[in-house]
């Protein structure tokens, strides 16, 4: 999803310690009814890249999950988008201006075991995964490697 350069520099994304249970928290529910999160690097090293969401779901085989890189103006988290209703909570926060952009992934689910959650991840750490991935890299190494 594009996003106007006028309202990614005015981000309203909570960067605080609590923002990677933001799914419920965005929009109304408790933390405890958001949706499934995943380790953005094994994400990106395990996934396949579909583009970034639109209005419109796409849609994935029952052997693969929908799983977003969704990110903030400091922070970055993945969350399972595979329930419509997740997908489109996270649409429209984004179309708000609660998030910047939202990169979807297709995971096979049988790899999802090796994604567990991590929290959120600097924005700034997420564009240095995925440059390495491009190159050939392995996203899970290269961050084994420097923390």
């Amino acid at each position: 999803m594009a996003i106007p350069p006028e309202r990614a520099t005015r981000s309203t994304a909570p960067d605080s310690t609590l923002s990677d249970l933001l799914a419920g928290v965005a929009f109304g529910r408790g933390a405890a009814a958001g949706g499934r999160y995943f380790s953005v690097r094994e994400v990106l090293a395990r996934g396949r890249r579909i583009g970034y969401a639109g209005t419109m779901m796409t849609y994935v085989s029952n052997l693969d999950a929908l799983v977003g890189v969704v990110r903030g103006s400091a922070f970055a988290i993945a969350v399972d988008l595979t329930d419509e209703r997740e997908y489109r909570a996270f649409y429209d926060a984004c179309a708000r201006g609660a998030w910047l952009e939202i990169e979807l992934y297709r995971v096979p689910r049988a790899e999802l075991r090796h994604c567990g959650d991590e929290g959120r991840v600097p924005a700034a750490e997420v564009d240095r995964l995925i440059a390495e991935l491009r190159r050939g890299g392995d996203a899970t190494e290269m961050y084994n490697q420097q923390g």
